[in-house]
């Protein structure tokens, strides 16, 4: 947290709690530019995502003659041209929104662009508050060279200007938190190039408090997988588009948007046929002039579970680190949900420690303790797995996979399995 300045209370902060948004506005958040675009494509280019025509194909179908001056939120821009889903929006139909990007080099680039949208130099948090995320990058110099070499790079060929692996931390602040800050709590377009944590970032939004109407989803990284994103889409009311933008992305459009624009009566050239379709019919808001009754029901009370103790969580913590058993057992036995509690800092749980130590031991003892997640992850998207390959601890590892299940499948934030560790 120093490297960035912040003050030490920030990463106890809710994503909603006035002081961060104070925060992220006084200190994070940088005004659109009033100087003249300063692209390298020249004035004439007219598609620049990595998603194909999205911005002249599939956004036009959707928005029709509202199509001019709307608002969009992307992350994952990398320079703010190269692979901008919305720089032909707001270039040449006037929309203007927010732009996050984690990584020093491309932010200070993106910068030189003289966007009309607010920035914003860091990365999407997969919790509801904010947290530092270390991140490796090789794709700098490409950014030099032209959309050939950035093909190179994401498919793996070797190039003589692709940088070396390089490493860095940044910070993650909520996505809400961001759009709060920023004012721009409706947004037309949404774009989440974030690397694999896409998932996580959707669940931290509070629906009932923003306005989105389209959504494109980078599925390159993603480690739960498209299903797992169209069940959770589908749940809060989004609708998939039949058409993927590449092999890369779909785009989700909400459903009581879609009704009232009229796109339901487009079939099959937007949603494709009804055996496609997500189970459940699309959801209109009610007019002004609806009789029936539309409040929800009430749900119950939530029973309220009694905090930790922060002192017992850090000594517990601390036990963990130094791989001392009896302590750790004695304190499970007293406090069955340390087993769940991860540090706000690192996010390491009790397996992490434990497959960093490669104590299947103790790994056996915690599978009996309830509320142990065997898949749980750390702030970088590491799972116990990951950790066991990367310390070596081979028994351990094959004890997850054997006896605990664990999902060998998950990829951490900088997209690479278990396996690719060992």
């Amino acid at each position: 947290m120093q490297a960035f300045g912040w003050p030490f209370f920030v990463t106890s902060l809710k994503q909603d709690d006035p002081k961060l948004i104070e925060y992220i506005r006084n200190t994070v958040l940088m005004p659109p530019s009033k100087l003249p675009y300063a692209l390298a494509s020249g004035d004439n280019a007219t598609v620049f995502s990595q998603f194909g025509k999205v911005e002249s194909e599939t956004l036009p179908l959707l928005f029709g003659k509202d199509m001019r001056n709307g608002t969009f939120f992307e992350a994952g821009g990398l320079d703010g041209e190269w692979m901008s889903t919305t720089l032909y929006m707001e270039k040449f139909l006037g929309w203007t929104g927010l732009l996050a990007e984690m990584v020093p080099t491309h932010a200070k680039k993106l910068l030189t662009k003289h966007r009309k949208a607010w920035f914003a130099p860091a990365c999407l948090s997969p919790h509801s508050w904010p947290i530092v995320a270390n991140y490796k990058t090789r794709y700098e110099k490409a950014l030099d060279a032209g959309a050939s070499v950035l093909k190179q790079a994401f498919n793996d060929q070797p190039s003589n200007v692709l940088s070396k692996i390089s490493f860095g931390t940044s910070p993650c602040f909520p996505l809400y938190s961001l759009l709060v800050a920023t004012n721009l709590t409706k947004i037309d377009f949404c774009t989440l190039d974030v690397e694999g944590i896409e998932l996580q970032v959707l669940k931290t939004i509070p629906w009932d408090k923003v306005d989105i109407k389209v959504i494109l989803l980078d599925l390159l990284h993603t480690a739960e997988g498209e299903q797992a994103l169209d069940e959770y889409m589908n749940a809060v009311h989004y609708r998939k588009i039949r058409k993927k933008e590449t092999k890369r992305g779909y785009t989700y459009v909400r459903k009581d948007w879609a009704a009232e624009k009229n796109l339901m009566d487009e079939g099959k050239r937007i949603f494709g046929s009804p055996s496609a379709l997500l189970p459940g019919p699309p959801e209109t808001r009610p007019s002004n002039n609806a009789t029936h009754d539309v409040t929800p029901p009430a749900k119950p009370p939530r029973k309220q579970s009694k905090p930790l103790d922060p002192r017992l969580c850090r000594q517990f913590a601390l036990s963990c680190a130094r791989n001392h058993v009896e302590d750790i057992l004695e304190a499970l036995s007293e406090c069955p949900k340390l087993v769940a509690w991860k540090d706000p800092m690192t996010g390491y749980c009790a397996i992490h420690w434990a497959a960093r130590k490669g104590n299947v031991d103790l790994l056996s003892s915690y599978q009996e303790v309830l509320g142990f997640d065997v898949n749980a992850r750390t702030n970088s998207g590491f799972v116990a797995l990951h950790i066991a390959a990367q310390f070596g601890n081979m028994e351990f590892y094959e004890f997850l996979l054997t006896k605990l299940k664990a999902n060998p499948t998950f990829r951490d934030y900088s997209g690479k399995k278990p396996h690719q560790y060992l």
